[in-house]
């Protein structure tokens, strides 16, 4: 077997993974009861790059498979923002909620508008979609490694989540390596593969330190 077919069906695990992707953490904020540890920009940075890949994938006429994708993300955020929206008495981010919530509200609508009346989205457009999308799902770990770095806690996030993005990470690098893509598709999974390391450590940093504070081992893993 060659190494682009390895490539080929690393690119379909990866879809198939993508799917699930966000399933842990949303499962994990509902048994926990509490999303005030998780970074609000976090969840924002993922919500606006699935509504920008959205848009994307519309404009440059992805498959069916890559719109599927977003659109099922898409609803897993939805059911995170209503989590966010459970603690807003809690938690100092109501006005970006609602910032989030009309851009967010905003795009879906022109992506469902423009699809329905085959409205011409010019070039420059979708590519400044694509770009965004990009530059959202990159930065996304950054706002959740430097809260857990201040409050000294790793309690916010599942570990489940933490592992099944670093095996993606790693299924996209190995994917452009084999399928010997462009070199820009190599920085993305490599930079997020060093974010995804950074949060096992602070997981298990914290989580260690407070074990040995508190004489008890902690359950907090899932």
């Amino acid at each position: 077997m060659t190494l682009p077919s390895f490539g080929t069906y690393s690119l379909t695990i990866s879809t198939a993974l993508y799917t699930v992707w966000l399933l842990p953490q949303i499962l994990y904020n509902f048994r926990h009861h509490n999303i005030t540890e998780t970074s609000f920009f976090m969840h924002a940075f993922i919500m606006m790059g699935c509504a920008f890949d959205l848009n994307y994938g519309l404009g440059a006429h992805l498959p069916i498979q890559y719109l599927w994708v977003s659109c099922l993300n898409l609803t897993l955020l939805i059911i995170q923002h209503y989590q966010w929206f459970s603690h807003r008495k809690t938690t100092p981010i109501i006005l970006y909620w609602l910032l989030l919530s009309f851009l967010v509200i905003s795009l879906i609508t022109y992506s469902v508008l423009s699809h329905h009346y085959n409205w011409t989205t010019p070039k420059n457009v979708i590519l400044a979609f694509g770009w965004l999308a990009n530059s959202s799902f990159l930065l996304y770990p950054v706002p959740q490694i430097i809260k857990q770095y201040h409050n000294h806690s790793a309690s916010g996030i599942s570990l489940t989540f933490i592992f099944l993005s670093l095996t993606l990470n790693m299924l996209d690098l190995f994917s452009a390596y084999a399928l010997t893509w462009p070199k820009p598709s190599y920085i993305g999974p490599f930079i997020l593969i060093n974010c995804q390391l950074i949060l096992l450590y602070q997981h298990y940093f914290y989580h260690a330190r407070r074990n040995n504070a508190y004489g008890k081992t902690s359950t907090n893993y899932c």
